[in-house]
């Protein structure tokens, strides 16, 4: 890198002023001073003595060139009203030597309009009165014979009055054109500022990506969500996103190409450089075809701490807030869904309805705390007990209740039945309380229903025949 710069720094930088000075336009001296040689010969302008032609030509000529190259227009160092009197001064003082004064006074406005061009409309007013300035007093010598004229008094001053007022109303022209473009120049910087400020402070990541996948743009919050400086994404990657979501983006991107100026939607986990992702919600617009963007815009907005707080929210409203097992809403939701896909015959779908025996003599004599305990010691034992895909709730107060989804059979329903009755009853150390504890546990399948609301109802009443015939034991129902 430091090569580099030292290459860089020792390649001199290029000067406006010297580029001007040496401009090979310079050399159109060389024909105008034949060409005039020639006219004088021919009368086509004064028999002024051909030093003092030269001399105008080459003061004008070369006067507005070193100006130019000391304060070169359009720079910091410019001087352009100065510029303006001088050349238009030195200018008029060679039209008037050559007898044509206010005839040829167009060539003024080549002067002006460089510098209403370079530096800005608010120098038109000053050509405007460096020319009449210059006409009028070119009139005024011509008037007391300090220069010749090649048009006879007085209609010499009043073609000079003619031009004075024709080049005056281009130049306005040329000012009022140059105001217009000033003017739709500031508002498209400040439009681009007002973008920038935008793009620069929003939160959101901004990405422009061109039709074959190269990123354009970058905005700085592309750093916090992806954990990279925005340069680094140079292209559209796959990999950014998790790879379940990889073919839903793509064939997104597929159907946006194909409707110009759509919109899509869509949350899928970013992946960051580190490794992790967030939940992102990206929407995509197709703007290839519009010039100034000439891309897909993507906005993208980390929403990793919403879509947690919806997660647990959904989870609050399905979970018991003591057990943290499935609530009775959520074991109902899962019942029916099992009952609808079951393929009967073959599928068997269990239900255990399951009640601690004795409970309220607990709460009664130990206090709800101890109680409360106990539910939660006895629902993580049913959760260690059951398959990852059996599902266990706290249907309300000691009662709970276990979809085995699916099961062979009734004998393989009863085993676990057993198993749980099993592991859970006996001496248990609760808050250093010794308890003995036992439940009653009602078995169903669904080859003793017609609903999955007619299943629970079995379960329910195979529990309390369990409690009937003296607790801690299973029974299944018997229709």
């Amino acid at each position: 890198m430091a090569t580099t710069s030292a290459s860089a720094s020792s390649i001199p930088a290029r000067r406006p002023g010297r580029e001007r000075l040496f401009d090979p336009v310079n050399l159109v001296l060389l024909p105008a001073v034949a060409i005039l040689m020639v006219a004088r010969h021919l009368g086509m302008i004064s028999a002024t003595p051909p030093w003092k032609i030269l001399g105008s030509l080459v003061l004008a000529h070369m006067s507005g060139v070193l100006f130019a190259a000391k304060y070169p227009p359009g720079t910091s160092t410019a001087k352009p009203g100065v510029f303006l009197v001088l050349t238009t001064g030195l200018g008029g003082l060679f039209l008037y030597t050559i007898g044509w004064g206010a005839v040829l006074a167009v060539t003024f406005i080549a002067g002006a309009a460089v510098v209403i061009d370079a530096d800005g409309s608010r120098y038109g007013r000053t050509a405007i009165i460096a020319i009449v300035g210059t006409i009028a007093a070119g009139e005024i010598a011509v008037a007391a014979g300090v220069f010749p004229s090649m048009t006879s008094e007085p209609a010499g001053h009043g073609l000079a009055a003619l031009e004075a007022a024709v080049t005056v109303i281009v130049i306005g022209l040329l000012t009022r054109g140059q105001r217009d473009k000033e003017r739709a120049e500031e508002q498209k910087q400040q439009g681009e500022e007002r973008f920038r400020a935008l793009v620069q402070h929003t939160s959101d990541a901004i990405l422009i990506i061109e039709d074959g996948g190269a990123v354009k743009y970058a905005s700085p919050a592309v750093e916090r969500l992806f954990g990279c400086p925005p340069e680094a994404l140079r292209c559209l990657d796959i990999t950014w996103v998790d790879a379940d979501y990889a073919g839903a983006i793509e064939e997104l991107f597929r159907q946006l190409r194909a409707t110009p100026g759509a919109v899509e939607v869509a949350e899928v986990p970013i992946r960051r450089t580190d490794g992790t992702s967030t939940w992102t919600e990206v929407h995509i617009t197709n703007l290839i075809d519009t010039p100034a963007v000439g891309g897909y815009v993507c906005n993208m907005r980390d929403i990793g701490a919403r879509r947690t707080e919806q997660m647990q929210l959904i989870h609050d409203a399905q979970h018991d807030p003591l057990t943290h097992l499935a609530n009775r809403r959520l074991f109902l939701e899962r019942l029916e869904r099992a009952w609808c896909n079951a393929d009967a015959p073959r599928d068997v779908i269990a239900v255990l309805f399951i009640d601690v025996d004795h409970f309220k003599e607990i709460n009664d004599r130990l206090g709800h705390e101890v109680g409360d305990h106990v539910l939660v010691a006895i629902a993580n034992e049913l959760s260690m007990l059951l398959r990852p895909t059996d599902l266990v709730a706290r249907f309300g107060g000691d009662e709970f209740a276990v979809l085995l989804d699916p099961m062979p059979g009734l004998d393989g329903a009863l085993e676990v039945a057993e198993r749980i009755r099993s592991e859970v009853s006996g001496g248990k150390q609760v808050d250093g309380h010794e308890l003995a504890l036992g439940v009653s546990v009602g078995v169903a399948t669904s080859r003793d229903a017609s609903s999955a609301a007619e299943l629970l109802r079995n379960s329910d009443q195979a529990m309390y025949c369990a409690k009937r015939n003296g607790r801690a034991r299973c029974e299944t129902y018997a229709g």
